[in-house]
């Protein structure tokens, strides 16, 4: 957590390692088999309104089954973003808040939060972290093969899904 209060005009800079429970934790949460590693480095600096801005880049070594071989794939991720933290709304407390031109409010939240004065800078990089892992991940070269429905027979089966309804008649 970053309190705001700290923060000046000037970026200030964070570097964040991963601990081993944090990677575990994460790598259960992200349902990887395993996240091996996970750096962070973050220039934050205050914005009007009680909010920060921040520029992140990480890089992450990820450990997944591949979705054709179900063998391990391993793979680096290296990614940036910005992101402003800014105070919660007035009004977003649960009450619906609507603006002069019947806009929900609620819809306009900012990405990031600040409450009581600090932000959560690490939950929003395991956000970003969850969105840049590859949900199909496959060893360089692994193609799917072609897909064949078998007959009962064990042949090829060429009858599409209304097959049984050519023989049916109407009765009108």
């Amino acid at each position: 957590m970053i309190d705001v209060a700290t923060l000046g005009d000037d970026e200030e800079r964070f570097a964040f390692d991963a601990t081993p429970d944090e990677l575990k934790a994460l790598a259960k949460r992200f349902q990887v088999q395993a996240l091996e590693d996970l750096h962070a480095d973050a220039a934050v600096r205050a914005i009007g309104g009680g909010g920060a801005r921040a520029r992140v880049t990480f890089h992450a070594s990820v450990l997944q089954s591949s979705v054709v071989t179900l063998e391990p794939v391993r793979s680096r991720i290296d990614e940036a973003f910005e992101v402003e933290f800014l105070p919660r709304a007035e009004g977003a407390d649960g009450q619906e808040a609507d603006s002069e031109d019947g806009q929900d409010l609620e819809a306009l939240e900012p990405p990031g939060e600040v409450t009581d004065g600090r932000f959560d800078l690490g939950e929003m990089i395991a956000e970003y972290l969850s969105l840049a892992i590859d949900p199909y991940p496959r060893q360089a070269g692994e193609e799917f093969g072609e897909w064949h429905d078998a007959a009962p027979d064990g042949g090829t089966q060429k009858e599409g899904p209304f097959a049984a309804l050519k023989n049916w008649r109407s009765r009108a």
